[in-house]
């Protein structure tokens, strides 16, 4: 059968995807401290999401649920401890079945490299270490049995000026993307897809100096409900606050935690500004179509949290951006 109109053809895509960055923290979403000049740009040339949500508020079975499409009690990739291995069908199989291009550079978080997980290459993959997942995660018990992850590090004791491993992996990721793109974005002939993926905002929240200094500690704001007497004493929570070992914060430590992570957003923000920046001087940008968004929230403090694994909107409730 034969159209009357020609079908445009099918545009690129390059997906922005990071970790653990909770909704509230950008520019375009209504943050009025917060820097994320290249994603709110994202946001002006095209639509913002407001009602996004995470499938699970947890890394591994949000990540699966992105891929394939279904809820974790359909996948049954449910925890940190079962994770995506590529035998369910994913959108990255289903574009690469149809002749797409499907790269992914970064962060998976799936089983490992070797597996079949749709796209058709893998640059620097970051999957779970040693094929193995959190196996602590599996185990339940109360009292004297509860399992004690522990977190509080992560956070109180390495929120500041620094460095991580992470932030060197969003480099890495960056300089990949800006190679594939320079030798391979303006190729005819075949659409792709480049999965642009981050480690960042995933604590530890240090940060360079000049990136720590935009957010004195002393004006951030405290985030709602931190105080005992300002939060519900569900057995739930209490549960999630004796695995993660999270200690009573004091305004001090959620002031110097939101320095760190705010700085770490901005990071972020930069290292997709890079890439964006690289589509103009490419002259892609208008053939190409981008997307961001993250795997789940963060509480960093609110209700006396830190992390996720819960259903308040900080944990659950995502950014997603799209333009072109």
């Amino acid at each position: 059968m034969s159209l009357p109109f020609n079908l445009p053809a099918p545009s690129n895509l390059v997906y922005f995807q990071s970790d653990n960055h909770n909704r509230n923290l950008l520019g375009c979403y209504g943050h009025s401290i917060v820097q994320t000049p290249h994603l709110d740009r994202i946001a002006a040339r095209g639509a913002r999401f407001s009602n996004a949500y995470a499938a699970s508020a947890l890394c591994c079975p949000a990540r699966a649920s992105i891929a394939t499409g279904q809820y974790p009690h359909q996948s049954h990739l449910w925890d940190n401890a079962i994770v995506y291995d590529g035998s369910l069908p994913s959108w990255m199989h289903r574009l690469a079945d149809r002749g797409w291009d499907v790269v992914s550079i970064g962060k998976l978080h799936y089983r490992a490299a070797e597996d079949n997980n749709g796209f058709t290459d893998e640059i620097i993959p970051m999957h779970i270490l040693n094929q193995k997942g959190g196996v602590a995660m599996l185990l339940r018990g109360a009292g004297e049995e509860q399992v004690h992850i522990g977190q509080w590090e992560l956070y109180l004791d390495r929120s500041g000026t620094g460095t991580s491993y992470y932030q060197d992996f969003d480099r890495k990721v960056t300089q990949q993307a800006i190679r594939w793109l320079t030798e391979n974005g303006k190729r005819q002939g075949k659409p792709w897809v480049l999965h642009v993926s981050y480690p960042s905002s995933h604590p530890p929240f240090s940060v360079p100096e000049r990136l720590f200094d935009l957010y004195p500690v002393e004006e951030m704001p405290l985030p709602p409900a931190f105080a005992p007497g300002d939060r519900p004493e569900h057995p739930a929570i209490q549960y999630l606050r004796k695995l993660m070992d999270t200690k009573e914060l004091t305004p001090d430590d959620l002031q110097r935690i939101a320095a760190g992570y705010y700085g770490l957003i901005t990071h972020l923000d930069e290292q997709v500004g890079e890439v964006m920046t690289t589509l103009d001087t490419l002259e892609l940008t208008e053939d190409t179509r981008v997307l961001y968004t993250t795997d789940h929230g963060e509480m960093h403090g609110s209700h006396g949290l830190l992390g996720k694994c819960n259903l308040y909107e900080g944990a659950i409730a995502v950014p997603l951006l799209m333009a072109g």
